[in-house]
């Protein structure tokens, strides 16, 4: 088994299933996009004006981060500029300034977060052959958007959560080449119940401090 590439595979899946925008060269399109999946949602005033939150962030960052006047931000967003901007007609100047702040931006993981599906073994007092699929969520989600080389790592931990036992597995080879597939759970995602395995061998308990 070439291990490397076992993990250097699991960790590009995470890279490939992220939503990716501090990229090298994000583009105005990008990063609007960007503003447009993390901030859903909307508000209207008394005079029936709606403003949208991914507007009103994207004008807090641009703001904060290069010092931009937010007022003239929102003004963007205004009768025809506003019109002409979700068309995609973006003028030069601003189209470097969303660029230059898409390059400062964080990667996020998948609206639903990762579904991780694992065939291999897992090393308890011997190697099991074990398969399991688990979604991956929340802070967990997050760490592998920052940290994608932990994508196996983190599987793991959450599939132990249902388990009977406080160590962590290992990932051992002896009924055949593990396989793994990574990929962003759908907009449909509904978050499963879980059933325990049933290990032939009884987990090793770590003892207690005495």
């Amino acid at each position: 088994m070439d291990w490397n590439t076992f993990y250097e595979d699991a960790r590009q899946q995470a890279i490939d299933a992220t939503n990716h925008i501090g990229k090298e060269h994000p583009t105005s399109e990008d990063v609007i996009s960007y503003y447009k999946r993390e901030y859903p949602g909307s508000k209207t005033n008394k005079k029936g004006v709606t403003t949208y939150t991914w507007q009103s962030k994207l004008a807090d960052d641009l703001h904060q981060v290069l010092g931009i006047d937010r007022d003239s931000v929102m003004r963007r967003f205004q009768s025809k500029r506003g019109e002409a901007l979700r068309e995609g007609k973006i003028s030069k100047k601003h189209q470097d300034e969303y660029e230059l702040l898409g390059g400062m931006l964080p990667s996020t993981p998948p609206k639903n977060g990762y579904h991780v599906h694992y065939e291999g073994g897992l090393y308890f007092s011997k190697c099991e052959p074990i398969s399991f699929s688990r979604d991956i969520t929340g802070e967990d989600a997050d760490e592998v958007a920052q940290h994608p080389d932990r994508i196996i790592e983190i599987a793991i931990m959450i599939y132990m959560q249902h388990q009977s036992g406080d160590e962590l597995p290992g990932i051992c080879d002896e009924h055949g080449d593990p396989e793994i597939t990574v990929t962003a759970n759908p907009d449909s995602y509904r978050a499963p119940t879980y059933k325990k395995h049933k290990s032939s061998v009884p987990f090793i308990k770590r003892k207690k401090a005495s």
